[in-house]
């Protein structure tokens, strides 16, 4: 009994340690969840390469931008089973669950329902759920930039669009009376001269941004953020800084793919006290499970 206790004693302080010296907190971006929602090896797996990425536990993974679901997803009983088993089991392993989800043409008049639609079902699967089996926050990756045409990007109707939908969102998220974290995926060029404005609006709307800070260089990975950050510092507000691992044949340098995990870590590293100084920083996320995996050396 008394080896019992000492043992439950010293894992409790190991659990309140940080996760290492001076690390910053990390997010990943998660696509096509089916096999991690339903299948409790591939889910065991998964919990186990966040604990330690890479053999790695000093950089655990304790926020989930997780992808994967429609909102008709939501009206099927064994679906929503698994999953609020899935979400309860993560919060017992101190994770942060976001639903992510998004499409270009959510910023334009006749596709903004759809994104609602999916707001609305996490809504209503939170309210249905109990405090444990809920996600903790809703991250859109709408890519306006894509859409080509007469009323596509750059025009002023989707710029507008897409600040729309996301203060609907906020204002959908505050009826509910739900805590639910509101976030939107931005390139780093809407901190830019061009599109700045358009970044500091959507800042406005929105409790947190995860910057697709998509370069492989110090200098730039701080650089182009670098006004976002401290308009959301001044907002009392989060920025994620966000990498790259997949492989982008037309742009080499704006991922880690061909360089590899010790350059990334090195880099993250040299850039984290110029984040730190910013009380926006939440952390760095990484894009995505799948690539990251099998990142080589």
């Amino acid at each position: 009994m008394k080896r019992n206790l000492l043992t439950c004693i010293a894992a409790a302080a190991l659990a309140v340690l940080p996760i290492a010296t001076g690390a910053a907190p990390r997010a990943l971006w998660v696509w096509n969840t089916a096999a991690i929602r339903q299948d409790p090896a591939n889910q065991a797996k998964f919990f186990q390469f966040l604990a330690a990425p890479r053999g790695d536990a000093g950089h655990a993974i304790k926020t989930i931008y997780f992808d994967g679901m429609q909102p008709r997803d939501f009206q099927d009983a064994g679906t929503v089973s698994r999953l609020r088993a899935f979400i309860t089991a993560a919060h017992h392993k101190r994770l942060r669950v976001d639903f992510l989800c998004g499409d270009p043409s959510w910023a334009t008049a006749q596709g903004q329902p759809e994104g609602l639609r999916n707001l609305t079902a996490i809504l209503n699967y939170n309210k249905s759920s109990n405090a444990a089996a809920r996600y903790d926050g809703f991250q859109y990756d709408v890519e306006p930039y894509t859409l080509t045409g007469p009323n596509g990007w750059p025009s002023m109707t989707v710029q507008n669009g897409l600040v729309d939908l996301l203060g609907r969102s906020h204002a959908m998220i505050r009826a509910s009376g739900q805590r639910v974290i509101l976030s939107q995926a931005i390139p780093r060029w809407f901190t830019g001269a061009q599109f700045g404005l358009l970044g500091r609006l959507i800042m406005d709307q929105v409790d947190e941004v995860a910057v697709m800070d998509y370069v492989t260089t110090v200098e730039q990975m701080v650089g182009d953020p670098a006004e976002i950050l401290s308009y959301a510092s001044s907002k009392h507000k989060g920025v994620w800084i966000g990498v790259e691992t997949n492989p982008l044949g037309d742009t080499p340098r704006a991922t880690f793919y061909g360089s590899g995990n010790t350059v990334l870590e090195r880099e993250l590293a040299e850039a984290l006290p110029k984040f730190k100084a910013q009380p926006s920083f939440r952390g760095y996320a990484i894009h995505d499970y799948i690539r990251y995996q099998t990142l080589k050396p």
